[in-house]
């Protein structure tokens, strides 16, 4: 008996903790992170980059391939902020706007049970009047946990679009790699001209340029994922007022903020050190090294194909010396 009481008390002990921790477990978060999660995952079908195989292919110069990239990253930009700024962002102003409400509710029928008269209890004996002073002292620490935890739920929806834009990179350079390893010899990605001066062949843009211009995508591609806006970053910028209500004049909307929220500052430094770490992460990954260096390695091929087929046709039809 008592071994299977310990066990219990034990299971009772986890069970709390596990409550108080998942918000899967809790009624005011569960409905609210199956939408976020719903809504972030969006930001996996944004394009970061534009590698064009085109077998009707008429003319594209390095400008032309610059201002593609340029244009696919301001609509990742775009796309990224009204993903996480409008949708997810939306969706913790009104589950924030639910657990005050909630905790403000209960606070008032508390005040207003505790308050009434004896002659208005009359009716109620003493046991039932003390289990429902404890009912509504549990649902006011409930809905003071709730309340507290919300900061937390900030930073896990800030750190599932974090997961979501770690694995957009990988994404896109995955796509880099098929469209380069997938393209046939008629296929072209900008145009090469072929100049002829001192007996030797040059291509124009050279290796080292394409090379250059590719790196800048990538540099491109991770600059648009850090410029991404981040929660935690939004929530320590501008006061919970500003950013949780959805009308500002609500009088009674502003009266269920909790007041330690109101003056939180503007932290650039925490900003740019968040920046800095995530593209840290980012080029210091094994799938980073892994796939451009196979983008490297097959641009270096291509170039080398086209070089070669030049030079021979060069050595075929040059004319004789006399």
């Amino acid at each position: 008996m008592w071994r299977n009481f310990n066990r219990f008390k034990k299971f009772q002990d986890v069970r709390k903790s596990l409550s108080e921790k998942l918000f899967l477990t809790k009624p005011a978060f569960v409905d609210k992170m199956i939408q976020s999660n719903s809504q972030i995952n969006k930001i996996l079908k944004v394009n970061l980059q534009r590698i064009v195989g085109d077998s009707a292919w008429t003319s594209c110069t390095m400008k032309d391939f610059e201002d593609c990239q340029r244009r696919e990253f301001e609509a990742a930009k775009a796309e990224f902020k009204k993903i996480i700024e409008n949708d997810v962002l939306d969706t913790l102003r009104e589950l924030y706007r639910n657990i005050s409400t909630r905790l403000k509710d209960v606070r008032e029928i508390d005040e207003t049970e505790n308050s009434k008269t004896l002659q208005e209890l009359r009716n109620k004996s003493m046991y039932n009047l003390k289990i429902e002073s404890q009912m509504r002292s549990k649902l006011i620490t409930l809905a003071s946990l709730d309340e507290k935890a919300f900061d937390k739920f900030v930073t896990m929806t800030d750190m599932m679009c974090v997961e979501m834009l770690y694995r957009l990179n990988r994404q896109n350079l995955q796509e880099m790699k098929r469209v380069l390893q997938g393209r046939k010899n008629n296929q072209a990605y900008f145009t090469l001209r072929l100049a002829f001066g001192d007996a030797i062949v040059t291509l124009t843009p050279n290796k080292d340029t394409i090379f250059q211009k590719f790196q800048e995508v990538f540099k491109g591609m991770i600059d648009t994922i850090i410029e991404a806006p981040r929660l935690i970053s939004i929530f320590a910028k501008k006061n919970y007022e500003q950013i949780l209500l959805a009308d500002n004049t609500n009088q009674n909307d502003k009266n269920n903020l909790d007041p330690d929220r109101l003056n939180l500052k503007t932290n650039d430094a925490m900003d740019d050190e968040i920046k800095r770490s995530f593209k840290f992460i980012i080029e210091k990954s094994k799938y980073y090294a892994k796939y451009t260096q196979f983008i490297f390695n097959k641009l270096e091929e291509d170039f080398k194909y086209v070089f070669d087929d030049s030079a021979a046709s060069f050595e075929e039809f040059k004319p004789m010396q006399m």
